[in-house]
């Protein structure tokens, strides 16, 4: 069985977003590319598509990019 909630693609942000939110989430994509991660922007939105290829490991250091990136731009 398949938990309803259970997906290979994540997306973050917010859904109304500004003028702000947009340049801070084009720096967090281009931080995430400069550390080799692949992510896409679509509708305002950061998009992670993870497979079953992925690790545990692979997904935590994308977390802890991303936590990075919040550290320093808080």
């Amino acid at each position: 069985k398949v938990d309803k909630h259970f997906s290979h693609i994540v997306i973050v942000g917010k859904t109304e977003h500004d003028a702000a939110t947009e340049t801070q989430l084009d720096k967090l994509h281009a931080h995430l590319a400069a550390n080799r991660v692949k992510a896409s922007i679509r509708h305002g939105r950061l998009r992670f598509a993870f497979h079953f290829y992925n690790t545990h490991d692979e997904v935590a250091k994308v977390l802890a990019i991303v936590q990075q990136f919040v550290a320093a731009h808080a």
